[in-house]
Parts: structure tokens; C-alpha cells; sequence
């Protein structure tokens, strides 16, 4: 068998970098390193120690493909599909979900990967990019978002308000200068990002709610701008205590 092509870290970004410049399509880059390169990086959108189902993976795609990869003539169908077959995901023995895989590795590595798909760290996802979101853009399925605020967001709560799901939170604070502090942390943070959420200021206490108008729902910028909320307390502020404001 021939050694596996080697690819560095150099490389990857800037040929990773051209072609969602540039674009390709449709279907998926002509040249082996190119595909190999774009499947990489969407491997990447998945930590090494979670099991999405089928819905899941394509809706994290075409969430993607709404983004960075907008110039992109391809669709999350035949990415999710070139992601099993040349083996940088793997399904289970029934079929109902997608693990990280090295299989690739017989054909292709990655100079910068660790020993092991968990080794690595997933990325922040306060630190992901809130990516332009129109109307029609996928929202994410009820599976996907329960998963994330169990695990990424697990003082938020999902509340339905006229049929539409969001992303809640109530912010305690000693004081009424403290929260309106806080609240126009939030609300400079929502129009660095241009996506802005529902801002409720009391006395002592301060209820964020985000959701994606355009979509009517859920989408994952509203799980990033969860968590930089939750990364613009003080030390000292937000115990997260929904209860009764104190008295003023």
C-alpha cells in the first residue's frame, strides 16, 4: 500500500481559505487534496466524543454551507455523504449516528492533528462566528438544540412564546446599576455580532431571551450569543437565581 499523502497545517488553511474564496462546484472539488481538505475542516464541527444523528450532521452542514461556505455549489447531503465515504466520519452498527473517524488516515493525515479524534479540544462556542442568517435558513432540529444547552448552556432554558422556541436566561445582580451595566454589555456584544436578542432590565435582575427572527426559531448563532452573554459576567455577578427580583 502507498504511504498516505501528508498534508501541513500551512497548507490546509490556505488552500482552505481559496476555496471558499473562490468556490467550486457543483458537488465537491475536482482535486483529491482540495476534497480531502474541505472534509477535514467540516470534520471539525464535530467533537470527537459526540454521536449526532443523521438529521443532526445535515443540519450542522447546511448551517455551515448558509456561512462560511456560501459561495459553495454543493449541498449537506453529499457533503455528509463524502464525510462517510472517504472516512472522516463513521456511522454506527445501525445507521443512527455519526462518530469522528480517522479511517482517511490510511490515504491522507493532517500534520496538526493529535493522536486521537477526542485529543483535540472542540471549539468554543462562544468563539464560533455568528454567520449571516436570511430567511429560509435551516433552523436547528429539536435534538441538536436540546443537546447543545445540555451541554454547552446548561443554566438556559428552551421556552416556547407563541410557538416560537428560545433561549432564555434570568441574570440575578445586587443592584439596579449593575444590571443595566450588564445589559449594555449584552446589547454591544449583539451589535458587534448584528444579531440582537430581547433584553428585560429590573431591579437586580436581567432576562435575556435569544431566537432568529428571520427563521422564526432557533439557530445556532443564537447558541453562540448565549454563551458570550454568559462570558460578559463579573466574577462577583449573575448567579443565574430566577426567582423574585429583591424589592427596590
Amino acid at each position: 500500500m502507498d504511504a498516505p499523502r501528508v498534508i501541513d497545517a500551512a497548507t490546509e488553511e490556505s488552500r482552505l481559505r481559496a476555496l471558499l474564496k473562490s468556490g467550486f462546484g457543483p458537488g465537491l472539488p475536482r482535486r483529491e487534496a482540495d476534497r480531502f481538505i474541505l472534509l477535514h475542516a467540516l470534520a471539525g464541527l464535530f467533537a470527537g466524543d459526540e454521536a449526532p444523528g443523521e438529521k443532526a450532521v445535515t443540519g450542522r452542514l447546511a448551517h455551515w454551507l448558509a456561512g462560511p461556505g456560501e459561495r459553495l455549489e454543493t449541498d449537506p447531503v453529499t457533503l455528509r455523504r463524502a464525510l462517510v465515504d472517504d472516512g472522516f466520519l463513521e456511522r454506527d452498527g445501525r445507521g443512527q449516528a455519526y462518530r469522528r473517524s480517522r479511517a482517511h488516515e490510511r490515504r491522507v493525515v493532517f500534520a496538526g492533528d493529535a493522536a486521537e479524534p477526542g485529543d483535540r479540544p472542540a471549539p468554543s462556542l462562544a468563539g464560533e462566528r455568528c454567520v449571516p442568517c436570511r430567511a429560509g435558513a435551516p433552523r436547528l432540529d429539536d435534538d441538536e438544540a436540546r443537546r447543545l444547552r445540555a451541554t454547552e448552556l446548561p443554566e438556559w432554558t428552551i421556552e416556547v412564546v407563541e410557538g416560537i422556541p428560545r433561549l432564555t436566561r434570568a441574570f440575578r445582580f445586587p443592584d439596579f446599576a449593575t444590571a443595566l451595566a450588564f445589559a449594555n454589555r449584552v446589547g454591544a456584544a449583539a451589535e458587534a455580532a448584528d444579531h440582537h436578542p430581547e433584553l428585560r432590565v429590573e431591579w437586580g435582575r436581567v432576562t435575556v431571551g435569544w431566537w432568529t427572527h428571520a427563521i422564526g426559531g432557533l439557530h445556532r448563532n443564537d447558541f453562540v450569543m448565549a454563551a458570550r452573554t454568559d462570558g460578559l459576567l463579573g466574577d462577583d455577578e449573575g448567579d443565574g437565581d430566577d426567582g423574585d427580583p429583591a424589592d427596590a
